[in-house]
């Protein structure tokens, strides 16, 4: 079950957001023709399949892992969200890939949510934190986790993307 926290955030720059990632895996998104675009960093949860079942196994993998979930902050447009993609198609058992293809260290199917995650909506910007917390721990914790981790979030590196 996936916890989240969503509030609004003053740094509108989504690209000087991703300057705090550091060595952590993080992406980005951004299309000229919608007003909504992400970066995130980090990593709350994994999704990962391969062979022809693989769409089926992302489906039910994420149905899995929000279900139940918690969103504190929820009436903003923001949430957690998962990112990634499918290969097009699967590699035949026995017959790996050639080493060194670019493809090599991709899972045929891998999808993401980010424990932290910028969403920036009509010119609005909110930060998103997500953890999976341990089923015996108390939902107040779990918030308090959520706080403690925008606190804990790294400072802009110097360093260009």
């Amino acid at each position: 079950m996936l916890s989240s926290l969503t509030l609004p955030w003053p740094e509108p720059g989504l690209l000087t957001f991703l300057r705090r990632a550091g060595n952590l895996p993080r992406f980005f998104w951004e299309n000229d023709q919608y007003p909504l675009a992400f970066a995130g960093f980090g990593t709350a949860a994994v999704l990962t399949a391969s062979g022809p079942g693989r769409f089926a196994a992302i489906r039910g993998g994420a149905a899995a892992l929000f279900e139940g979930a918690v969103h504190f902050g929820a009436d903003s447009p923001a949430g957690p969200r998962l990112f990634g993609g499918f290969s097009f198609e699967t590699v035949p058992p026995g017959r790996p890939l050639p080493p060194g293809d670019i493809w090599e260290p991709f899972p045929e199917a891998c999808f993401t949510v980010p424990r932290y995650l910028l969403t920036r909506v009509d010119g609005r910007t909110w930060l998103t934190v997500s953890h999976v917390p341990d089923p015996a721990e108390p939902l107040h914790e779990t918030k308090n986790l959520l706080h403690e981790a925008i606190w804990d979030l790294p400072t802009p590196k110097e360093l260009p993307l």
